[in-house]
């Protein structure tokens, strides 16, 4: 008896490490997913669950799945159920090749106008994609590689309503982790926000001869930049009103392609990567050259922000700091004057004359 219990436990434990060997090393079968009559967060193969939100007056997905190559087919079900407020739900997408791999996404399908139990959601150190929506359940979120942690700024409709966050901690360098926000009102009812956030790699330059650019060029020249051929790091003060950056950067050899990647938003508080890649037109990432970015807000140019108390304390500083300096003038205006006045009084010929008749008298 004790042996057929092993052997069942063996078998379920061997299944589960064989559907998650499945997934992890499943080859890319889904090149796009999509919906065309609402909205859902870009497909990404390593991400298996998303929210959508359908447009004003829809009550199914129009789901666009493209399969990788046309050994891949594609099932979805659920779909035929419709959806209304209150009533979400869920459609299953399933593709399978036929060496055997296969792969489930997941599209929990809301109605529009379904909120959530978030009034605002942001992340303080990373760039959140996309900007927060009281109708949206999934976000993207890039941290730079110094950052291990999303520092969410979380708030609820009401104030009494409990978030639990699962998952935001220790996410590696160059790795995605989804992290999980359940929000439970006084009632018990639970909404949940799925967040994907992404952690940099640690980005290092990395320059090959046969991959050289010739220039590169930010904002049409507004953005200096010291270019070298074979220098591979930069970093770069951009000045205040200065909030996005345009990279043109071009290959010394024609036939290479440049690819630029990075987010083109400057921001006040953390550096901006842009990675600027050369290589040989058949794509490959062997042999290729990695220029990096580093922009930051020029610090020489920018303006101090004083809170309400601070901007006071600085009013009455100038105020009396004024006041003094007039005093200061005032008084040094008057000591002239008086001065010069002493000086008049003891050059005065009539008092000369007068002290050279005394003497003449005495002698």
């Amino acid at each position: 008896m004790h042996k057929k219990i092993l052997c069942l436990f063996v078998i379920v434990a061997a299944c589960i490490a064989a559907a998650h060997t499945a997934y992890a090393d499943t080859p890319s079968l889904l090149k796009d997913l999509d919906v065309t009559n609402g909205y859902m967060l870009q497909f990404m193969q390593d991400i298996y669950r998303y929210t959508v939100e359908l447009d004003e007056g829809e009550t199914t997905a129009n789901i666009m799945a493209i399969p990788a190559d046309d050994k891949c087919s594609v099932m979805i079900t659920g779909n035929e159920n419709k959806v209304s407020l209150g009533a979400p739900k869920t459609v299953l997408v399933s593709v399978n090749d036929t060496q055997g791999n296969f792969v489930t996404y997941t599209l929990d399908v809301y109605a529009y106008g379904e909120k959530g139990g978030l009034s605002f959601l942001d992340c303080e150190n990373g760039i959140m994609y996309p900007q927060y929506r009281d109708t949206i359940r999934n976000y993207y979120i890039t941290l730079p590689y110094d950052c291990n942690t999303a520092e969410l700024n979380i708030r609820t409709r009401d104030s009494d309503d409990k978030v639990a966050v699962e998952g935001n901690e220790n996410i590696e360098p160059g790795k995605r982790k989804r992290v999980l926000l359940t929000v439970e009102n006084g009632e018990g009812k639970k909404t949940q926000y799925v967040v994907y956030v992404y952690r940099q790699r640690q980005i290092q330059s990395n320059i090959n001869l046969d991959f050289l650019l010739s220039s590169i060029e930010i904002n049409n020249g507004a953005v200096k930049i010291d270019f070298e051929r074979t220098r591979g790091y930069y970093k770069i003060e951009v000045p205040r009103g200065i909030d996005e950056v345009d990279v043109k950067a071009l290959a010394e050899n024609g036939r290479n392609i440049v690819n630029v990647i990075g987010s083109n938003v400057i921001s006040d508080e953390n550096n901006n990567i842009v990675i600027v890649t050369v290589n040989s037109p058949d794509d490959s990432e062997t042999e290729q050259s990695v220029y990096v970015l580093d922009f930051v807000r020029d610090s020489f140019t920018a303006t101090p922000q004083y809170t309400g108390m601070q901007m006071l304390a600085v009013i009455i500083a100038s105020v009396f700091f004024t006041g003094l300096l007039a005093f200061l003038l005032i008084y040094l205006y008057k000591t002239r004057n008086k001065d010069a006045e002493n000086s008049f009084v003891l050059a005065d010929p009539e008092t000369e004359v007068v002290e050279e008749r005394e003497m003449v008298l005495k002698g």
